[in-house]
């Protein structure tokens, strides 16, 4: 059982909201490091809940979800970017590529293709099953 200190308050946050909470924090006795637990969903996480964290922690949770959110948009856009010039992302282009390129030299296990990827009438890449 961990050996903790039971809060229902974030230390400066919405009391309000942390009173009616049933959001507890404890600490994992192996690791040391606080985790929580919802009293009645008996749910667990690493991360402080939303309802936990003071004001100062939620604008930094939120900016922080917000720039993971703008980094994966912009990885998608460019992999269908790509994919959309019939590249697979991944593979170097037949051809192309200098001798110093270090994923070759390092093998990553990348391999050349030269086929095309066709795009289906809704814009999107066709699923093409493979056998391995």
């Amino acid at each position: 059982e961990a050996n903790a200190s039971t809060t229902a308050g974030g230390g400066g946050g919405d009391a309000g909201n942390a009173e009616k909470s049933h959001w507890k924090s404890a600490v994992d006795p192996r690791t040391g490091r606080t985790y929580y637990y919802h009293e009645i969903t008996r749910e667990t996480q690493w991360r402080k809940p939303m309802e936990l964290a003071t004001d100062e922690e939620k604008r930094a949770m939120e900016e922080k979800e917000r720039k993971q959110k703008d980094f994966f948009a912009a990885m998608e856009a460019n992999i269908l970017n790509s994919i959309s010039q019939g590249v697979v992302p991944g593979t170097p282009v037949l051809g192309g590529g200098d001798s110093g390129d270090t994923s070759k030299a390092l093998a990553l296990g990348r391999r050349k293709s030269s086929r095309k990827v066709s795009i289906g009438p809704d814009g999107r890449p066709e699923l093409v099953r493979t056998i391995s």
